[in-house]
């Protein structure tokens, strides 16, 4: 078992063994989930897509399509 310590500031280091297995390097970001008695943390690479869903929200979701028109709207309107 590989195991690190926690400072007072809170902060860890990600002992090397496991950085290497999950590619991790300097500036890189990671997420963390809980689940049940355990917290899983994924490395945040590629696309902004590999976020997706790693936020829970309580907004409602957007209506881009409402946005979209409003702003051709607004510009249309800033041209003539």
């Amino acid at each position: 078992m590989i195991t690190s310590t926690i400072t007072s500031k809170g902060q860890t280091t990600i002992p090397k063994p496991i950085r290497e297995k999950m590619g991790l390097s300097n500036h890189d970001r990671i997420a963390y989930k809980f689940e049940k008695e355990k917290v899983i943390i994924t490395p945040l690479k590629g696309v902004i897509f590999g976020i997706r869903g790693s936020v829970k929200s309580t907004r409602r979701p957007e209506n881009f399509r409402a946005i979209r028109e409003t702003t051709r709207k607004r510009v249309g309107r800033s041209k003539s």
